[in-house]
């Protein structure tokens, strides 16, 4: 007959226990991913205004720079003003509608999550086959 100690522990207790510190670990693990993503979305919202800021100051300095070449041009070839305007403006029309066809091109043959779509017809495939097969 074994003696027991009042120091000894169930296996059940052991388990309880273990359980118990998983599920605290887990909630501790979600608290930190959740405080980790907040803290990246604020980087990345900080990182986006100054990119748009920044997008916004280079568009301004083209658009003057195009203004400066336009009067260069008209200077220069003394051209009329509102005819180089027109020239300039039609060139950079046609470049924009080049790099807009090129950019629908692009997103238009985009596949999104291949690898995940595929994984997703092959488990879907075999589950629907395993319950046709159990049927």
């Amino acid at each position: 007959m074994a003696v027991r100690n009042e120091d000894d522990v169930s296996t059940l207790e052991l388990v309880r226990e273990l359980l118990r510190d998983v599920v605290t670990l887990m909630r501790q693990e979600t608290a930190l991913a959740r405080a980790e993503f907040r803290e990246e979305i604020g980087q990345a919202v900080v990182a986006l205004t100054v990119f748009g800021a920044a997008a916004a100051t280079l568009g301004l300095a083209g658009l003057w720079m195009l203004v400066g070449l336009t009067r260069g041009i008209a200077y220069l070839f003394n051209w009329p003003l509102p005819a180089v305007y027109l020239a300039v403006g039609a060139a950079l029309g046609i470049a924009g509608a080049v790099l807009f066809a090129i950019a629908w091109h692009q997103l238009h043959t985009l596949e999104m999550l291949p690898k995940t779509r595929e994984t997703l017809r092959e488990r879907t495939w075999f589950g629907s086959r395993r319950v046709k097969e159990s049927v």
